[in-house]
């Protein structure tokens, strides 16, 4: 039976990588997004190829329009089995000076979001009693600590956390549900633009050494779901060659 799985920030990044990957495995792949337009440009781009993706107009920075995707998915399509949280967003807004609406951004997305989106996937899970899969993409931000981290790596840490918090919480359910976090080191995507302002930063950032693509975060995400039903990966760190942190 064709599993549903759900992605979100699958307009750009990591996340659009991760839609790819699965929908040509045969998941039935939902995302959602704050780019309509890019969620359904990917949706033409793999239709030609002959695949299909569900996307959706989401800014998960509110909790209604969360809401309402989530009475649109279950009227849709039913129970989600598997949620990979990919939306994040990151700004060098530091601890001394940085904007509080950016703060408020990047703990809202990365951090409330995340665990909306997980609680109402898990509530169909749990009350079906079947099987499920919570997938978060983390950062290697969030297993250590830069100059410049500030607010960011203070979401990817909380992330840590609340995967590890999240595993012994579904304990109850005897290995039903599993729990894994993915945390990238330098992958070559928008993020790096975004964070600085700035795109020449960016391309200093990315000739330091041979940075990962969002392809590769996207083969490790089903290499775990690929596993044994008795073997819950945890979390993997995945570091281009050359980078020393």
């Amino acid at each position: 039976m064709q599993k549903i799985v759900l992605v979100t920030g699958g307009s750009s990044g990591i996340g659009k990588d991760i839609v790819r990957r699965l929908a040509i495995e045969d998941y039935k792949v939902i995302t959602c997004a704050r780019r309509i337009d890019k969620l359904e440009d990917l949706a033409l781009e793999l239709r030609k190829k002959g695949y299909s993706i569900y996307p959706f107009q989401t800014d998960l920075n509110s909790e209604k329009e969360i809401s309402n995707l989530f009475n649109k998915i279950n009227n849709e399509f039913g129970q989600i089995d598997i949620l990979v949280n990919a939306a994040a967003v990151g700004y060098k807004a530091p601890l001394l000076n940085g904007p509080t609406k950016l703060w408020k951004e990047m703990l809202a997305i990365n951090v409330i979001a995340l665990c909306i989106c997980t609680r109402e996937v898990l509530k169909g899970i749990i009350s079906s009693k079947s099987k499920g899969h919570i997938i978060n993409i983390s950062s290697l931000s969030g297993h250590r600590n830069t100059s410049e981290g500030g607010m960011y790596t203070a979401t990817k840490f909380a992330v840590t956390a609340i995967t590890e918090s999240l595993r012994r919480e579904l304990l109850v359910t005897n290995g039903r549900i599993k729990v894994t976090q993915i945390s990238p080191g330098l992958v070559k995507t928008g993020f790096h633009e975004n964070y600085y302002n700035n795109p020449d930063t960016a391309e200093s950032v990315y000739k330091e050494f041979l940075p990962l693509n969002g392809s590769d975060i996207a083969e490790a995400v089903f290499y775990v779901l690929s596993q044994n039903e008795n073997v819950q990966v945890h979390d993997i760190l995945i570091r281009p060659i050359g980078q020393p942190l």
